[in-house]
């Protein structure tokens, strides 16, 4: 599940449908959730144009985007990527009520590129499945993700956030929590 449709948010359901995988995408509503499935196949057709993609690839991964914007949706969820807005408190309000909803084991990823991980894993149920990982714009195309671990983040969430890195084709490297993180302090 991802949710928040906007530029990150389509960029990471499109490489994570290009892989392979169902994804529900979810904002405020259905319909800016539908918006952003259709600017993803105008990305794809950017790449068709470039002879990167086909038609019929172009098709398989629209299929496996399923726009919403229903949170309960994320119940079943191995995976929960989060892409609103840098807010702490957004963020932090976010986790709260997939407390409530989500499964025990359901990991829930933080894509920030400043923010604490700790501070928006400080009231959550389950803190140490916590973790951040900060894709750069377009997802698509920059091979290298950020990795975050909070203070109370654990060594399973670490890997399956590793696993899903590899998955995606990015090279990863493990950033310690602090301001800025690896590549926003180089630009």
């Amino acid at each position: 599940v991802i949710i928040g449709a906007g530029v990150m948010g389509q960029g990471l359901a499109e490489a994570v449908a290009t892989a392979g995988h169902e994804v529900t995408l979810i904002d405020r509503t259905t319909k800016i959730a539908e918006k952003a499935v259709k600017s993803i196949g105008e990305s794809l057709n950017r790449e068709i144009s470039r002879w990167g993609l086909t038609t019929s690839e172009k098709k398989a991964i629209l299929a496996r985007i399923y726009p919403s914007s229903d949170l309960s949706e994320a119940d079943e969820a191995e995976i929960i990527l989060e892409a609103i807005p840098e807010d702490v408190a957004k963020k932090r309000a976010l986790l709260e009520k997939l407390d409530q909803i989500c499964d025990r084991e359901a990991m829930y990823i933080t894509n920030t590129s400043t923010l604490s991980i700790s501070e928006i894993a400080a009231n959550s149920q389950h803190p140490e499945r916590v973790i951040g990982m900060h894709f750069l714009n377009p997802v698509t195309k920059i091979p290298v993700v950020e990795i975050v671990k909070g203070l109370k983040t654990d060594q399973e969430a670490f890997q399956k956030a590793v696993q899903l890195a590899e998955c995606l084709e990015k090279k990863w490297i493990t950033v310690i929590e602090y301001p800025g993180y690896v590549t926003t302090r180089i630009i």
